[in-house]
């Protein structure tokens, strides 16, 4: 009884560390936030350095002796921290930094509305109540960080298909099962020049644009060529050593490196 007694109280004092660590609101779950977030880093450093004894029990529990022994690919860490933050979100409905994640993921996989909630039921998942929320605070973000036309930025076009839940409503003003159109874009231009993008410059070369030729405008460089067959070069062995039977006991030397040929600026 002393031992049960200890480690249920070792237990839920790290509990109480991993709900503080998993602890934020959704005004704390930003679109740089998300670009950040990572599953296996996020959730290691969050859960399995905070309840180390919680965790090991429940590989314990996942594994056999001779499993964790024998298995080197199967690994039950990530299902174990999941676990973990199950708990926490039991424990506090402020621990949301991996609900509000997973639910992002699956909501934009077409969760529908009743799969979410069974996820928010079993600690997955924030309700679908809440996810509104936060789709209306994410979209208030994006609206303020898509406000760039004061600073040097491009605009472009893309196609969308957006395929709704196949459980979609009967009735006369439902939307389609696909939706398909186009929407635009605005980017951001690193390191802009606004001297770079005056109209004026562009229209007037393209109207004295001279014919193009092959020997002076297709035809590629000798430096061109050069790095052509370099590249060309690298590939093959490359090839070699991975898909062929006599080069397996050879190792990819340091000098197979491909050259650079423009190098990115500073910044990006």
């Amino acid at each position: 009884p002393h031992a049960v007694a200890y480690i249920s109280l070792t237990v839920s004092n790290e509990m109480d560390a991993v709900k503080e660590a998993l602890r934020g609101t959704l005004d704390s779950v930003t679109p740089q936030f998300l670009l950040t977030w990572d599953l296996s880093t996020t959730i290691q450093d969050k859960v399995a350095r905070k309840a180390p004894i919680l965790q090991h029990i429940l590989r314990c529990a996942s594994q056999t002796e001779r499993a964790i022994e024998r298995n080197k690919i199967k690994d039950s860490s990530t299902a174990c921290n999941v676990i973990i933050t199950q708990l926490a979100s039991q424990r506090s409905h402020h621990s949301i930094f991996l609900t509000v994640p997973f639910t992002l993921f699956v909501w934009t996989n077409g969760a529908s509305k009743q799969t979410i909630e069974a996820l928010y039921k079993c600690g997955l998942c924030i309700s679908f109540t809440s996810l509104l929320t936060l789709l209306e605070k994410l979209a208030a973000h994006c609206l303020e960080h898509a406000q760039v036309a004061r600073q040097p930025h491009m605009m472009c076009y893309d196609n969308i298909n957006i395929s709704t839940s196949i459980f979609v409503e009967q009735r006369s003003d439902a939307p389609a099962k696909v939706q398909s159109g186009t929407f635009a874009i605005l980017y951001e231009v690193r390191n802009g020049n606004r001297d770079h993008m005056r109209l004026s410059p562009m229209l007037n070369r393209a109207l004295n644009a001279t014919p193009l030729t092959f020997n002076a405008d297709v035809r590629p460089t000798l430096n061109q060529m050069s790095s052509f067959l370099s590249q060309l070069r690298i590939h093959i062995i490359d090839i070699l050593l991975e898909t062929c039977s006599n080069f397996k006991n050879y190792e990819r030397p340091d000098v197979l490196q491909h050259s650079e040929r423009r190098k990115m600026p500073e910044g990006y």
